[in-house]
């Protein structure tokens, strides 16, 4: 008997130990990559005709990417984009315009032809982002790194987004935009604690369209000479209409709508790409492996941006839309 007991005993121990692995509850929503971001500017030198220099404002984002499995952080990711400027000048030497296209490579990316101070004491800046992250993994907490010398605030604050969002079930991902030149594409959506995908929403922000037409930004006497800067508003609430007056134009808006309801009612699986036209390098409306898709005729918009931004959040989420 007492031999029947204790195994009793022993089994009911079992069962309210597994009871409860089994139903600890979660810090992070669900497993996957959650990616947070921050639209900054960085200030480069142009040059005149007369080789003087004078600083501009640039557009630049920042990237924090946080891995969770088995409902722990395994991995950060720190990188950062940024752009270069090209001023236009009069035959009297004076801008009239400047252009900004984002570099091809992030900072990650880019490696030691980043040249930060040239082989900087605390290394270059991959070097230190990479020493941050691993700070941030193997103390459990993300804050300042004494052995870092680059600036971390913006990082720091990117990061702690990145892990809320993994407590909310928020998920998205960021790219350059359709013109790769002065704007960024997102994509945002909820994730349940199944690891679907649901709600998705796509935006945009554009640098300078505002900014460019201040009075006297190209004024060298005016306190706003070359101050650019992102739009006040996202590309969704303020994005004129298209069409260049066709009052029978559809709205950039319209179109987004269209292929943001395709996502949401038929899920996400990678096999819808830009149309691609010969000899040019805009990419209008899609198709799925060459053929045209009828709900999704009428957009007729650049979406290489949107595509490229899903397609990342695709990676994070390899199985969000899976039945």
């Amino acid at each position: 008997m007492k031999k029947i007991f204790s195994v009793f005993m022993l089994a009911l121990l079992l069962f309210v130990v597994a009871g409860c692995g089994g139903n600890k509850e979660r810090t992070y929503v669900a497993d996957g990559t959650y990616m947070a971001w921050k639209l900054t500017t960085q200030e480069v030198d142009i040059t005149f005709p007369d080789s003087t220099k004078k600083k501009v404002n640039t557009p630049a984002y920042i990237t924090v990417a946080v891995t969770i499995h088995n409902d722990e952080v395994v991995g950060y990711y720190i990188d950062e984009r940024q752009a270069t400027a090209t001023p236009e000048f009069d035959e009297n030497g004076n801008i009239t315009n400047v252009t900004f296209a984002f570099n091809d490579r992030t900072k990650k990316e880019l490696g030691y032809d980043y040249s930060m101070e040239w082989m900087a004491p605390q290394g270059e800046w991959f070097i230190q982002a990479g020493r941050l992250e691993r700070a941030w993994l193997k103390n459990n907490k993300v804050e300042a790194v004494s052995s870092v010398t680059i600036t971390d605030e913006d990082y720091i604050e990117v990061a702690n987004a990145a892990l809320q969002k993994a407590k909310d079930g928020k998920v998205g991902a960021i790219t350059v935009g359709e013109h790769y030149d002065y704007d960024v594409v997102w994509v945002e959506a909820d994730i349940d604690a199944n690891g679907k995908i649901s709600n998705v929403v796509f935006d945009s922000q554009l640098f300078g369209r505002v900014s460019k037409q201040k009075e006297g930004i190209y004024n060298p006497a005016s306190a706003d000479y070359l101050k650019f800067d992102w739009d006040p508003e996202t590309k969704y609430e303020s994005y004129p209409a298209m069409g260049h007056g066709d009052a029978n134009a559809k709205r950039w808006q319209d179109q987004i709508d269209t292929f943001t309801d395709y996502v949401n009612e038929n899920g996400w699986d990678g096999s819808i790409v830009p149309n691609a036209t010969a000899g040019s390098t805009r990419m209008k409306g899609v198709n799925a492996g060459g053929e045209a898709i009828e709900a999704l005729a009428s957009v007729t918009i650049e979406v290489k941006g949107e595509i490229a931004a899903i397609n990342m959040l695709h990676n994070f989420f390899p199985f969000g839309w899976d039945e």
